[in-house]
């Protein structure tokens, strides 16, 4: 089976949001059962938390529930996971240094037709103005990951 991990700082804002719209977007395509998606965090800020509130509004403007709680990454997800996306360059760098990663982690934004190659900025230490345009990254990115896995099942 498929399973995909998104990673990001905390696991309260961008990868929650990736994890739930690649959801969406893959049982939009009948792939809901096909595909397992989780994602987590490379610090321990948060352990157990919900998502922020804000991340959240800004995912129901797309129509998606975020309903996740914050967990640390482990190494033994290399193992887990067959794929693996981090939302910049230095949670990449960071994840691609530790010795199981055989470089498999890749950029979230790798499928994504408007944002492609981009970080996705972290909103928590942004400002409000910025949970929208995080939003829209991350839902293009979802789209063209679902598109990819689809090709690929």
């Amino acid at each position: 089976m498929i399973s995909v991990l998104f990673v990001c700082l905390g696991n309260i804002c961008r990868s929650p949001a990736l994890e739930e719209t690649l959801r969406a977007k893959l049982i939009e395509k009948g792939l809901g059962d096909k595909v397992v998606v989780d994602s987590c965090g490379v610090e321990p800020y948060h352990p157990g938390g919900a998502a922020n509130p804000k991340m959240i509004e800004a995912a129901k403007k797309w129509g998606i529930s975020i309903n996740t709680h914050s967990k640390r990454f482990k190494e033994e997800y290399f193992d887990t996971f067959t794929h693996l996306f981090a939302v910049d360059k230095k949670i990449l760098e960071r994840l691609n240094s530790l010795p199981k990663s055989n470089k498999k982690v890749e950029f979230a934004t790798k499928y994504s037709s408007r944002f492609r190659g981009l970080e996705i900025p972290d909103p928590f230490i942004g400002s409000d103005e910025d949970y929208p345009l995080v939003m829209e990254m991350i839902v293009d990115a979802a789209e063209g990951i679902a598109l990819h896995l689809e090709k690929n099942l």
